[in-house]
């Protein structure tokens, strides 16, 4: 059953997997976050890895980077 008109204002889209990298020249940090409801591979190059869960507990870490699993609406923070 429908009723009346809908407007819709605006519309957020995200990424499934997005990246903040803070610093430069291979030094600084990277973040790393997973809206998607299912475990995601993704690269984060190279440094210290530490990957949380979606409540924030640390699930995780990985000296020297490479490829990890963000858990689903995970994310990693990356140390260089």
């Amino acid at each position: 059953m429908s009723r009346g008109d809908l407007q819709l204002d605006g519309l957020l889209v995200r990424p499934i997997v997005w990246r903040l990298e803070l610093g430069g020249d291979g030094e600084g940090m990277l973040l790393v976050h997973s809206a998607a409801r299912t475990p995601q591979r993704v690269s984060v190059g190279t440094g210290d890895v530490s990957v949380y869960d979606a409540r924030g507990r640390e699930v995780r870490v990985r000296p020297g980077g490479g490829t990890v699993t963000l858990p689903a609406g995970g994310f990693a923070i990356v140390e260089r």
